[in-house]
């Protein structure tokens, strides 16, 4: 079946709409147009709610992309060409007609992801981080965000694209028997060193490493915010220390390291080892304490190093509560 439109213009009992009635010398009355071709949807529509993006008043502008939408996927063309529109608005309400009506293309994502207005690039990155399986194509764009000028923007993608990640199973959720500590031992509080990482490039680096040259990080200290030894900064920073363990145990079913608490979220690696992560998402778990499984990554005898990448959104952050390595048995 035709579609109603092109049966109507085949009939020649198509609707159009003069381009007059986008030319009234009122703002209100032009809007008024706009939102009467929405309502009706003559033939000519799309061609002059296209025109109208180009309009000299704001809100006859937004109204006229948003109006393009009712048409579906007839208003292609001109919804891509309010991609290029000088009103950071129409640009943003184009790019989600694109996206509702399923026909944005990764070229039109690949201009957004670098335009000017923040919140035009924010909404590209939400559209690439849902194209899920990725392309190569979708990784080099969400790539080219996590060096973005933008905070916010650099963090979104930086998640997105973290390759790190491991499912947190710990003693307790795999035995139905009770579970206690047989020794704690307490991580030291001072000694450490800390790295800010503002452009989020210390797992790319393998800050990581533990043969790491850090002679040039700042010293650090935990059970304490960051701020509070001289570290103003809100967003990720890297943690490097180590500790000594005693030597291995007769009998012992896990070794777990416990953290007081993190603000914000943590990721753990033990020798070089990811252990895991604690990561509840942008000013949340801030303050919970959270355990990780290293029994397959500590030494026993000898000394051991840590590195924990931390990412603060908002206020204190860092390390701010006492860290515990418990050596774990089942049974009382």
């Amino acid at each position: 079946m035709l579609p109603l439109i092109v049966a109507e213009l085949l009939m020649g009992t198509a609707q159009t709409v003069s381009a007059a009635d986008f030319s009234a010398t009122s703002p209100a009355e032009r809007r008024n147009a706009v939102l009467e071709t929405a309502k009706t949807k003559p033939a000519n529509g799309v061609m002059l709610l296209t025109q109208a993006l180009n309009d000299e008043n704001m809100l006859v502008r937004r109204a006229a992309a948003r109006s393009l939408m009712e048409f579906g996927k007839s208003a292609e063309q001109g919804l891509a060409a309010g991609l290029a529109n000088s009103d950071s608005e129409v640009r943003m309400i184009c790019l989600t007609g694109l996206k509702k009506l399923e026909i944005v293309t990764y070229d039109q994502l690949a201009s957004a992801i670098k335009d000017e207005n923040i919140a035009v690039r924010q909404r590209a990155l939400d559209m690439l981080i849902g194209m899920k399986p990725y392309t190569k194509e979708t990784e080099a764009l969400l790539e080219l965000a996590t060096r973005d000028k933008e905070q916010s923007i650099r963090e979104s993608a930086s998640r997105a694209t973290f390759p790190f990640y491991r499912k947190v199973s710990l003693l307790r959720d795999r035995v139905d028997n009770i579970v206690t500590s047989i020794d704690k031992i307490p991580l030291p509080r001072d000694g450490w060193k800390l790295k800010p990482d503002p452009m989020l490039v210390g797992h790319k680096e393998k800050w990581f490493d533990p043969d790491l040259k850090d002679d040039d990080w700042n010293h650090a200290e935990i059970g304490k915010y960051w701020g509070e030894f001289g570290t103003n900064y809100t967003g990720a920073a890297w943690y490097r220390g180590r500790f000594k363990l005693p030597a291995k145990p007769q009998k012992y079913d896990a070794v777990e390291i416990e953290f007081g608490a993190v603000d914000e979220s943590a990721w753990v690696w033990i020798n070089g080892e990811y252990a895991g992560q604690h990561d509840l998402g942008a000013g949340l778990g801030w303050d919970e304490p959270f355990l990780l499984d290293v029994t397959e990554f500590i030494k026993w005898g000898q000394e051991n190093q840590i590195t924990v990448r931390v990412l603060n959104t908002a206020l204190g952050g860092g390390i701010w509560k006492p860290v515990t390595v418990n050596i774990q048995r089942v049974g009382q």
